[in-house]
């Protein structure tokens, strides 16, 4: 299938599943025993809103189309990526349902699809730098991210 399709075709499934959640919110009962999880969906919301953020920022701020290696970029390679994840994460735990949880799944699964093309095309489009990026910073490890960048930042 075209690269162009596909990517089209994940923005489709990940615009019905967010009018598939909104539809649900009303249509489906979150039982009492379940309500604590959206105090998680929560910190995600938050946390999926500052990736994105902090990296549309980064990559409208770079004018000159150059391979991105600081701010929320030196700690995971795909930060709108993860955004989107968390925000995806969001939507379960605000609305624990296995018709949510399956709808999540297909969108994680696509992401992570994405971001596999991404490392594709980077390496393509900035040769050995991306590939030596790649082996300094994780694709969405945030944990392994912080830790990597807190050593390099210690090692200047």
């Amino acid at each position: 299938m075209n690269e162009k399709v596909k990517e089209f075709s994940g923005y489709i499934v990940h615009i019905l599943t967010i009018i598939a959640y909104f539809v649900l919110l009303f249509v489906l009962e979150i039982p009492p025993v379940l309500q604590l999880l959206q105090y998680f969906g929560f910190v995600f919301f938050a946390l999926g809103i500052v990736f994105l953020v902090l990296s549309l920022r980064s990559l409208l701020g770079n004018k000159s189309g150059k391979l991105i290696t600081k701010g929320v970029f030196a700690i995971v390679r795909h930060p709108m990526y993860l955004g989107g994840l968390f925000l995806f994460l969001a939507m379960v735990c605000f609305l624990p349902h296995w018709i949510m949880a399956l709808l999540v799944l297909v969108n994680l699964l696509l992401i992570y699809r994405s971001m596999l093309d991404g490392d594709r095309s980077n390496i393509n489009k900035f040769g050995d730098d991306y590939v030596g990026y790649m082996e300094q910073v994780p694709r969405i490890n945030l944990i392994t991210g912080i830790i990597n960048f807190m050593k390099r930042k210690r090692n200047r």
